[in-house]
């Protein structure tokens, strides 16, 4: 899977204390390599543990704390939704969502291997209760030593909800309000989605240009080719 992010240099500039990660960030080791997190490894083969939350967050746009807590109960295969419950939400925010097909998938794999328990991510030592939030940000530790990823100031599992709205601003506000489980769209517009170079140059792309024989409309076509057309006199 390939992530479709924004320019880094755009981040860096604007907002140094939370850089976007990119899935690609975390690529599958080379074959045959010798690697200390053997352990990793085999869990993401099996669909279960750090490998699987990282899917989930990055393709449901929800906080960690949320998806840790997710139970068995709350996911309906059949219908391909995800109950998130107000009691496991920040803003105690009760929601529905739908999700890709690769996390029904991969939750389909969780629930094969996985120990008997209620909780999608239930803790090692005791299955009746999930995985606590230090465990989580172990996990985190983990998978950035995995990719071979230096720590980052700003780059966390909260990053990949910051990546999620700023990839799908271009949803009507309150699907992507929706979909990423935000309970105010204020905070959604101030705090997460953030503006960028691509955007704004294909939205210039897309203006008429002024001549003196009136207004000229530049049309972008899929090959990324300008065709220009012409309106009456302004």
């Amino acid at each position: 899977m390939s992530a479709r992010s924004v320019p880094s240099e755009f981040l860096s500039s604007k907002w140094p204390e939370f850089p976007e990660t990119r899935w690609s960030e975390f690529p599958e080791p080379a074959a045959g390599r010798a690697d200390p997190h053997s352990d990793a490894l085999r869990q993401r083969r099996e669909g279960t543990g750090p490998d699987l939350a990282l899917l989930l967050v990055y393709e449901t746009g929800h906080r960690m704390a949320s998806v840790r807590k997710l139970r068995w109960d709350d996911v309906d295969d059949a219908a391909g939704i995800v109950h998130w419950r107000a009691s496991a939400d920040k803003c105690g925010y009760d929601h529905y969502t739908p999700v890709t097909p690769i996390v029904l998938e991969a939750l389909r794999a969780r629930r094969a291997v996985g120990p008997r328990s209620p909780w999608v991510f239930p803790c090692h030592t005791n299955p009746d209760v999930p995985i606590s939030r230090h465990t989580a940000v172990a996990w985190w530790k983990e998978l950035e030593q995995t990719a071979g990823l230096p720590p980052e100031r700003g780059r966390g599992w909260h990053s990949l909800r910051r990546t999620f709205a700023t990839e799908l601003k271009r949803l009507p506000l309150k699907d992507l309000q929706a979909l990423g489980g935000w309970k105010s769209s204020s905070t959604l517009l101030e705090c997460y989605i953030l503006a960028d170079p691509q955007t704004q140059r294909t939205a210039l792309a897309r203006r008429g240009v002024l001549t003196a024989d009136g207004l000229a409309t530049d049309t972008v076509t899929d090959t990324g080719e300008r065709a220009a057309g012409k309106r009456g006199p302004v």
